[in-house]
């Protein structure tokens, strides 16, 4: 029981990381969305088969690649470009350390981080609605992320989204 519900928190978190991360796709480089599409499937992966998270030995130098990765793409790790694809970068290899509900959290509050800062690209009418869907979408993750024991029954957490917002 304990893992499917683990399985349904990592499920809801990956879905927000999703969401947000859909508005940069055109604005970062390919291997970006590779990477976070590619470590998005294997914690829904691990999470439903039970397997353990990659060392540090693994870790390190992948954030190692990934911030010398966004250097050499976009020469800087300022601007709204360069910013907009660290942050992407980074809950991506967030996703390969998470192991309890204050990781859970921490990528939640990255993904309200990523969802405001499409407004620094985009202005339309349709980013509003846009982004009243994928700040809801964050509360759902953020309220399953609160309690690790158990999945959270979706009426429920439909109520309490819809009261924070």
């Amino acid at each position: 029981m304990l893992r499917r519900a683990e399985f349904w928190h990592y499920a809801w978190l990956v879905a927000a990381v999703l969401v947000v991360a859909l508005p940069h796709v055109g604005h970062v480089h390919s291997w970006i969305s590779a990477l976070l599409v590619v470590t998005a499937l294997w914690r829904l992966l691990a999470a439903e088969k039970g397997w353990r998270m990659p060392s540090g030995w693994v870790r390190i130098p992948l954030v190692i690649a990934g911030v010398a990765g966004i250097v050499a793409a976009y020469h800087r790790v300022t601007g709204i470009e360069a910013g907009s694809a660290l942050l992407l970068v980074m809950v991506a290899l967030k996703l390969l350390e998470t192991k309890s509900g204050r990781d859970r959290t921490v990528i939640a509050i990255i993904c309200f981080v990523l969802m405001f800062s499409t407004f620094l690209r985009e202005q339309a009418i349709w980013s509003v609605a846009y982004l009243f869907g994928g700040v809801a979408l964050c509360i759902v993750a953020l309220l399953q992320a609160s309690d690790s024991s158990t999945h959270m029954p979706l009426r429920e957490t439909a109520n309490w989204t819809a009261r924070l917002v």
